[in-house]
């Protein structure tokens, strides 16, 4: 994906911890690549070695990246995380300029970035609306404070997926985009007529298929019974490799075109699925777990689950396809 996003003219990168990028390293990219999550500063020397421009939220942090980088004769490029109102991490908006002021000792470190996090955005309704507006307007103040002191880093952020539809005033120097471009955002698609085409489609292969009799238990625990005489098809995939068990006898998938239903409870490495009444259907046959016809949203509507959740567990599989085009 890293490579494609590179390919389509995407100007910088974002993952969460620094073994994330270290692997968008290791792919061949060269785009600047921000990592997002805190880091220690036992990771410092990764940090140099790989190029990766880390978040800082505390000076000890800052002073490991600046011992490092001076005895590699390197500059590193870091973006300040400030607490707007998520909670999590980032220095609090009362400190922000004092910490700034601090980080101009380390001269082996070039503050080129400054981003928080929005709680609510995805979130819809007065009270949720109102609070993402407070915190685009605590983060504005902020920018303006610094620029007072010429301390303003050249790229700002605030805004992810849902800002990014939600709310324009959001948008600063970057946006963050991940959900949004794996397509998955189908309600506020259709809320704003964005058409929007999936970057990632998962797929699968049918190894082996039985006709079973009515009242046959299909899987662990007989949670499922067939209710008449049915074709049960098996995938190679399960909840080992990204498929929810939460969508045990509730998910479906695509084969030939049509809608097949999840039987039983998903296993660690297959599932099965009920493929009766769709003519032709043989092993080896292309089934669609994920993609244009079957998005993250109506997955996790099943499962009781977020979108981005369903996206993230089949990030690592190795059946991903992803369309250059799309993005």
């Amino acid at each position: 994906m890293s490579i494609l996003a590179e390919r389509a003219g995407v100007d910088y990168l974002g993952v969460s911890n620094v073994e994330e990028g270290i692997a968008v390293r290791s792919a061949g990219v060269k785009l600047p690549v921000l990592v997002m999550m805190p880091g220690l500063k036992e990771e410092a020397r990764e940090i140099v070695r790989y190029n990766l421009t880390p978040a800082i939220t505390n000076l000890k942090q800052a002073l490991a990246l600046n011992e490092e980088a001076v005895k590699k004769s390197k500059t590193v490029s870091v973006q300040i995380n400030v607490d707007t109102g998520m909670g999590r991490s980032g220095v609090p908006k009362v400190e922000i300029i004092s910490f700034c002021q601090k980080l101009q000792n380390y001269d082996a470190l070039k503050v080129e970035g400054i981003f928080s996090h929005l709680s609510s955005a995805h979130l819809r309704g007065k009270a949720h609306d109102n609070y993402t507006e407070r915190q685009i307007s605590s983060f504005t103040e902020i920018l303006v404070e610094l620029k007072k002191k010429n301390m303003r880093p050249e790229i700002c952020h605030i805004s992810a997926s849902d800002a990014f539809i939600w709310f324009e005033e959001s948008y600063f120097t970057m946006v963050r985009l991940g959900e949004l471009v794996y397509g998955h955002n189908s309600a506020l698609n259709q809320q704003f007529d964005i058409n929007i085409k999936p970057a990632m489609t998962v797929k699968s292969r049918i190894i082996e298929i039985r006709e079973v009799e009515a009242g046959t238990f299909i899987g662990y625990g007989r949670t499922y019974r067939t209710r008449d005489r049915a074709r049960i098809a098996l995938l190679p995939l399960g909840y080992a490799g990204g498929l929810d068990y939460r969508l045990s006898s509730k998910g479906e998938v695509i084969v030939r075109g049509q809608r097949a239903s999840v039987v039983g409870e998903i296993n660690m490495m297959e599932t099965m699925i009920d493929v009766t009444g769709i003519k032709g259907v043989s092993p080896g046959d292309e089934v669609i777990i994920l993609g244009e016809e079957l998005t993250a949203d109506e997955m996790a509507g099943w499962a009781d689950l977020y979108a981005c959740g369903i996206i993230v567990s089949f990030s690592d599989l190795q059946h991903i396809y992803t369309d250059n085009e799309a993005l």
